[in-house]
């Protein structure tokens, strides 16, 4: 509508560099009082979805949401004053969540997975059809640091889902990113986006994430502490190793700046420094290597 404008100087393929503070859009609502325009924006955050970034979309919507804001009531220490308010609990509940997320995920599968001749046969069906057998089919979803071990069994049009011990009957339908669902009896409806096993799902100005949990069995090669990458787009302050050197673990090899902080890059294990990528003042981006060390040849 004419009475909400978004502006953004961002598009497809645009780099957000350290440079700026990164805003990337600014939302703009008019009406005719202060009250309606306030429900104009409340209504126009909870239609934004954006994955992929962290936004602080949550937290404008319950801002702009909560019964301070609506009054008036604004004074320079606002947030710390009324931070219950402000960053609210989840509006589902961790279970429910991974519920709709299971059903967003099974039913994202059926509708890219290819038809078969044959519509009435058992195996034609696209969900985890067993001769004899009622077949509980497990997913894995893990949100932060935990992993969720469900199990789904699958009926002709519902779900039972088995999440920590409670069983859960989900009707699910999905239109593109758009689920409708029944939960346990409640009707739901959330948007989602799903890419690379990454699930983001949004529900009235929230948003929860997980992804589809796969056992790497040990060959990828673990990132994080070990890795001798940029964590993030940034400045290199220092290079504190040469060609040749030898060099421990946990020793300190680089140290770049980023969001006005230094980061160290440490050794991941003994070993020595085989090439240097990137000079004193150089701008690096996330994820790129800094450094190589060969750990054989340490004694």
């Amino acid at each position: 509508s004419a009475h909400v404008r978004v502006d953004t100087g961002v598009t497809e393929g645009d780099e957000i560099s350290i440079h700026y503070d990164p805003m990337i859009a600014k939302l703009i609502v008019w009406d005719e009082t202060r009250d309606q325009a306030v429900n104009r924006m409340v209504q126009a955050l909870e239609h934004y979805r954006i994955a992929g970034l962290k936004t602080n979309i949550r937290f404008l919507h319950a801002t702009v949401d909560s019964q301070p804001f609506r009054e008036a009531d604004l004074t320079t220490n606002f947030i710390a004053t009324h931070e219950t308010l402000l960053f609210p609990k989840p509006k589902l509940d961790l279970d429910k969540a991974l519920v709709l997320a299971a059903g967003f995920i099974l039913e994202h599968r059926k509708s890219v997975e290819p038809v078969t001749a044959d519509p009435w046969s058992p195996f034609g069906r696209k969900n985890s059809w067993r001769m004899n057998s009622e077949f509980a089919q497990p997913l894995s979803l893990q949100v932060g640091d935990d992993i969720h071990e469900l199990k789904i069994l699958e009926r002709d049009d519902r779900y039972q889902v088995l999440v920590d011990g409670s069983v859960y009957h989900l009707n699910a339908r999905l239109d593109e990113d758009y689920l409708q669902a029944v939960l346990n009896g409640h009707r739901l409806s959330v948007h989602g986006n799903l890419h690379n096993n990454e699930l983001v799902l949004f529900y009235e100005g929230d948003t929860f994430k997980c992804t589809v949990y796969q056992e790497s069995y040990g060959l990828e090669d673990v990132a994080g502490e070990g890795s001798l990458a940029a964590p993030m787009n940034g400045a290199i302050v220092a290079v504190q190793a040469k060609v040749g050197d030898k060099v421990s673990a946990g020793q300190s090899l680089v140290i770049m700046e980023a969001m006005k902080m230094e980061h160290a890059i440490k050794a991941p294990a003994d070993g020595v420094v085989s090439e240097i990528f990137y000079a004193e003042g150089d701008q690096v981006a996330e994820g790129a290597e800094l450094i190589a060390i060969d750990t054989e040849e340490a004694e």
